[in-house]
């Protein structure tokens, strides 16, 4: 994977897969130990032209400790699922909800 130059409208890296170059939003979040569920991602611009969406989850020092990965297909999808008007409005996705949608693309191995 590669960064982009900056102000790159709708992705904010370059992935190779299987020579295939697919554009990427990413996603942060920090989740402590005792944290309220409900946390929610950032809005993704769907908008714009990408392939997948990144989230990151980082531990309490703010280093990596999961990346899960959702195609924008799937990302689409959700919000049109019945449920919350908030969530269709605003594109806003909760933690959980995209978990279950997207795969697990790597986990820190060793505890920090």
């Amino acid at each position: 994977m590669e960064l982009t130059p900056v102000r790159q409208a709708g992705f904010d890296a370059i992935g190779t897969i299987n020579g295939g170059v697919r554009r990427l939003q990413i996603k942060g979040r920090c989740l402590l130990k005792d944290c309220k569920p409900g946390q929610r991602l950032g809005s993704i611009d769907v908008t714009k032209d990408f392939e997948a969406v990144l989230l990151v989850l980082l531990d309490a020092d703010f280093n990596a400790a999961s990346i899960y990965e959702a195609d924008r297909e799937d990302v689409l999808r959700v919000p049109a699922e019945p449920g919350s008007k908030s969530r269709s409005e605003r594109g806003a996705l909760g933690v959980s909800k995209f978990k279950s949608t997207a795969g697990l693309r790597w986990q820190r191995s060793t505890p920090q």
